[in-house]
């Protein structure tokens, strides 16, 4: 098991259809070319998240490799009980995850990080940042200069050309 499980807790993927009548779910992972998980350990107590609500639940085992997953928790035994668990979020303790390398960063933790173009223009905070089925995409609230602009930006290299952690800036290549 992880320790601190108090501690904030990242986004890993959401939960997909049933598979067989045991209660196990497919999970899809947000990173498509993510490896079976052998960081965590099972039982686990992770989050739940369908809109606003969450839900703790108990992770009983994990299989598969390379982004396809099958899901077990406690309580759910059956086909038709892990059906109330489908399109919600999985979120995983933090502390659960390696550390991280040089220039990595969790895209969760870019909340409120102030976002500038290339020439060193404001272009606002990102507000929230969401899965659009085939990557993250920050939302950028519009800046002081035009309060009616909105950015959305998504995270691939092609547009972000740096995340600075310790001034929590970002900056953001823009397609004139």
């Amino acid at each position: 098991m992880c320790a601190d499980h108090g501690g904030p807790w990242l986004a890993f993927g959401y939960v997909g259809r049933p598979h067989g009548v045991r209660g196990e779910v497919h999970l899809h992972a947000y990173n498509s070319r993510a490896e079976s998980p052998k960081f965590l350990r099972c039982p686990l107590e992770i989050r739940l998240k369908i809109g606003e609500s969450e839900q703790v639940a108990t992770l009983l085992g994990l299989r598969g490799k390379l982004g396809k997953f099958l899901l077990r928790f406690q309580g759910f035994e059956t086909r038709e009980s892990v059906s109330a668990l489908v399109n919600s979020e999985l979120l995983l303790p933090r502390s659960c995850f390696p550390p991280l390398g040089p220039g990595e960063f969790y895209v969760e933790d870019l909340r409120s990080y102030d976002v500038f173009d290339t020439r060193g223009k404001s272009l606002g905070v990102v507000n929230s940042i969401f899965w659009n089925g085939a990557q993250d995409v920050l939302q950028i609230s519009s800046s002081p200069d035009d309060p009616d602009e909105e950015y959305l930006i998504p995270v691939v290299g092609r547009y972000i050309q740096s995340v600075d952690p310790s001034r929590k800036k970002i900056v953001v290549v823009l397609d004139d």
